[in-house]
């Protein structure tokens, strides 16, 4: 009786801390704490809950700005025509993420996402001639991909290469606009709000019956 009893405890203790470290941020940069649960992807949109000791609240996908589950970070990335929440497997200016298909749990396919809100997808086959693409602005990075410097498992290493190789540089060269890198980034955020609210409206007129 004892051991269930400290069995008990234990599962009890690592629920609670688990609840007290996952959050997730609004759009409107409101931070809550709780369970916090990704639902099963529907077709425009993608559900995030957070269960508090007095509620159980959802959002929309277009409504977050990131969450935070189990010591690992999900951000609300605009792919396509939907947001989807996208798992942070590198950060920083460049960062690598995995999203879902639909009707699908596993995070599996690779998305690369720039601070200026560009994003790409990345195929498993042919990737190099997309990233390069995509990366284009950083000659070393692109010669590297060119010279199979990385393989597909080795995107990490390629996407820290770029933040500290080429953003370094290209900072240097423009201490002007490094000074205003702030300024940007708020200008960004409120883009990112205004086009989550803009989906928010879309999908509200597409639910309310028609007269």
């Amino acid at each position: 009786m004892r051991v269930l009893l400290v069995l008990s405890l234990l599962i009890t203790s690592t629920l609670l801390a688990q609840a007290q470290s996952d959050y997730l941020v609004t759009s409107s940069k409101d931070t809550l704490r709780g369970k916090v649960s990704l639902l099963l992807q529907e077709k425009l949109t993608e559900k995030v809950t957070v269960t508090t000791e007095d509620e159980t609240r959802t959002f929309h996908s277009g409504q977050l700005i990131a969450a935070r589950i189990n010591e690992v970070t999900y951000k609300s990335i605009k792919h396509g025509d939907k947001y989807r929440m996208m798992k942070e497997i590198t950060p920083g200016y460049l960062g690598l993420y995995s999203f879902r298909f639909e009707d699908n749990y596993d995070f599996d396919p690779k998305f690369l996402y720039k601070v200026t809100s560009e994003g790409q997808e990345i195929p498993t086959f042919g990737f190099r001639a997309v990233a390069a693409d995509f990366l284009s602005e950083c000659p070393s990075i692109v010669q590297a991909i060119k010279d199979k410097t990385y393989k597909i498992s080795e995107l990490s290493t390629l996407v820290d290469d770029y933040n500290t190789r080429c953003l370094n540089t290209r900072m240097k060269s423009k201490g002007a606009e490094v000074k205003e890198i702030s300024t940007l980034l708020d200008q960004i955020a409120e883009l990112q709000q205004l086009l989550r609210d803009i989906q928010a409206k879309k999908m509200q007129v597409k639910k309310s019956p028609s007269i």
